[in-house]
C-alpha cells in the first residue's frame, strides 16, 4: 500500500512540474510576441500566441495582445472574438473597451 502511495506522489510532482516548466517556456514565448507586436511583425506575433494559447488561456494580457495583433491584421472578427474571451476573465479591462469600441466603429 505504501507503495501505491509514493508512486501516487511521485507522479503528482512529475505532472506540477511539468505544468510549471510549461508555463515558463510559454511565458518566455509570451515575451517574444510582445517584442514582434511592437515591431509591428504581426504574422510573428501571431504564430507565437498561437502556440501559446494553452498555457496562457487565463491571462488577460494575452488575450489582450491577441486581438491587438488580429485587429493590426484586418481580422476584426476574430480580434473581437479574443476581446470577449478577455473580458470573461476582466469584465471591465479599459483598454480591451477601447479597442472593442474602435472595432466596433470601422
Amino acid at each position: 500500500m505504501l507503495d501505491y502511495i509514493v508512486c501516487g506522489a511521485a507522479i503528482c510532482l512529475m505532472v506540477y512540474a511539468w505544468g510549471r516548466l510549461k508555463k515558463r517556456a510559454a511565458l518566455g514565448k509570451f515575451s517574444e510576441a510582445k517584442e514582434h507586436l511592437t515591431r509591428k511583425e504581426y504574422r510573428e506575433a501571431l504564430l507565437l500566441y498561437q502556440e501559446i494559447a494553452g498555457e496562457m488561456r487565463y491571462e488577460t494580457e494575452y488575450w489582450y495582445d491577441l486581438a491587438i495583433t488580429l485587429a493590426a491584421m484586418g481580422s476584426k472578427a476574430d480580434s473581437l472574438s479574443a476581446l470577449e474571451k478577455l473580458f470573461r476573465l476582466t469584465p471591465e479591462h479599459g483598454p480591451g473597451r477601447k479597442l472593442e469600441h474602435a472595432l466596433k466603429l470601422n
